[in-house]
């Protein structure tokens, strides 16, 4: 029997993003689906990392808590970001919201950093730096600044690196399988 890989592609796509933590986190299948866009890619990273990260005992309250996926800065997804809304994470309902103040996002599990000016990025880190927040951005230098994670497009494809260090002064855990696909791990 012969499959279209085209339908093969998108299959696999949409079993990634839909069966969470159980199906391996796969860059190459999310990357080459021609049904999604960049923007698409971008929620599904963040909804990835959110299911390959670790937080702390005692990051939230109470069961019901969501989870809460905020992005500092002026929406960059727009609709794009409905790819993962009504989607979970370790069975907590995810909550993304907008945000223009610092102040405001300190209960986030991430923190995506929309600013590419690097002394923004500088002050919105030291605002949070005492918080297990995941921190992700797509900036020259984010990284340096100890931001945990910073995506970017190469080769039209979305990778991203990774500041582990930073991530365990946070208290998070990152998975192996995470670390794996990073193309940089910073330690």
């Amino acid at each position: 029997m012969r499959v279209n890989r085209r339908h093969a592609v998108r299959l696999l796509t949409v079993l990634t993003v839909g069966l969470g933590p159980s199906v391996a986190f796969t860059r190459r299948a999310v990357a080459q689906s021609s049904t999604y866009n960049m923007d698409n890619h971008r929620a599904v990273y963040l909804l990835k990392f959110a299911r390959y990260t670790k937080w702390p005992d005692g990051t939230f309250a109470n069961d019901k808590e969501p989870f809460r996926i905020y992005i500092l800065g002026k929406d960059p997804f727009g609709k794009n970001a409905d790819i993962i809304r009504s989607k979970d994470v370790n069975g907590r309902k995810l909550d993304i919201q907008c945000f223009d103040n610092v102040e405001d996002v300190k209960n986030s599990q991430i923190l995506f950093i929309v600013s590419k000016d690097k002394k923004a990025f500088q002050k919105i880190l030291k605002a949070v730096e005492n918080t297990s927040i995941l921190t992700v951005a797509e900036s020259e230098g984010f990284l340096d600044a100890n931001g945990m994670i910073n995506l970017f497009v190469e080769n039209d494809r979305l990778q991203f690196d990774i500041n582990l260090a930073a991530a365990k002064k946070a208290n998070l855990k990152l998975d192996s399988e995470m670390l794996k696909l990073a193309k940089t791990v910073k330690t």
